[in-house]
C-alpha cells in the first residue's frame, strides 16, 4: 500500500496517495464516500489501481469529510470539492485541464489557458494535423471555446 500523505486545502487536510511513475498524471476522483487505505483491502479494486499505475502516475484522495481527510461540519460545496481535487501536491492543476493537457501533449500538441477579462476561462488547444482536404493548419481558423 502506498504511503498516505496529507495536503492542505483551505483549512482542511486532504488524505492522498500517489503511486506509479509513468509520464501521465491521473487523479482518481472518488464517488460518494471513500477511504483510500481501505481500497487496498479489496483485491479487484487494488488490481485496478495497480493497472492504472502501469501507464500513469496515479493520485487518489479522500474527499473532505470522508475517509482519512479532516471532518467538516457541513457538506462541502462543489467549489471546495474541486479545490481539493486539483491541489498541486497531488499533481493537479484542475482536473479536466490536467487530463486534457496530458492527452494533447501525447499527440505533440499544446494547451494554453487564460482568464478572460469579463470572467471565465479561455482554453486554446493546438494539435499538429496532417493536411486535411487540402487545407493546412496555417490556413485553418482557430477553434476557441469560452467557458
Amino acid at each position: 500500500m502506498p504511503v498516505t500523505r496529507y495536503a492542505k486545502s483551505g483549512d482542511v487536510h486532504i488524505a492522498y496517495q500517489v503511486f506509479g511513475s509513468r509520464p501521465i498524471n491521473l487523479v482518481v476522483v472518488p464517488g460518494f464516500v471513500s477511504h483510500i487505505e481501505n481500497y487496498w483491502d479489496h483485491p479487484d479494486l487494488a488490481r485496478w489501481l495497480l493497472r492504472l499505475s502501469s501507464f500513469a502516475r496515479v493520485a487518489i484522495f479522500d474527499k473532505r469529510g470522508t475517509g482519512l481527510s479532516d471532518r467538516v461540519l457541513e457538506a462541502p460545496s462543489l467549489d471546495h470539492r474541486m479545490d481539493d481535487a486539483r491541489g498541486r501536491s497531488i499533481g493537479g492543476v484542475g482536473l479536466g485541464l490536467a487530463i486534457t493537457d496530458q492527452a494533447v501533449r501525447l499527440h505533440g500538441g499544446s494547451v494554453k489557458a487564460s482568464n478572460l477579462p469579463e470572467g471565465g476561462l479561455l482554453v486554446e488547444i493546438r494539435l499538429p494535423l496532417q493536411f486535411v482536404g487540402g487545407v493546412s493548419n496555417e490556413q485553418r481558423a482557430p477553434v476557441v471555446a469560452k467557458v
